[in-house]
């Protein structure tokens, strides 16, 4: 991409070189969220600051990668009144 006003964010698992040598891509490597990180993540996206010990447990569930954590998080029915920990049980 050459127009210095845009710019794409490419997630993957995988690492993408061609990418970066073909289109001049920068790669950044993503690991694990710190733990409160992941967990305020689930927090945010679930609404539900008030469990943060079933969140925590959730984003361990899933590495506390980033965008496993948000997938997770984003699974959750939204208005749902069962509990985290019920839901993972």
């Amino acid at each position: 991409m050459n127009d210095p006003a845009g710019l794409i964010v490419v997630i993957s698992r995988y690492q993408l070189p061609g990418l970066a040598a073909a289109d001049g891509a920068r790669l950044a490597p993503l690991g694990p969220l710190e733990p409160a990180a992941a967990t305020e993540l689930a927090a945010r996206i679930t609404g539900r600051d008030s469990e943060a010990a079933d969140l925590a447990v959730l984003a361990g569930y899933y590495g506390r990668l980033p965008l496993a954590v948000r997938a997770a998080a984003e699974r959750r029915p939204d208005g749902s009144a069962e509990p985290l920990a019920a839901a993972s049980a």
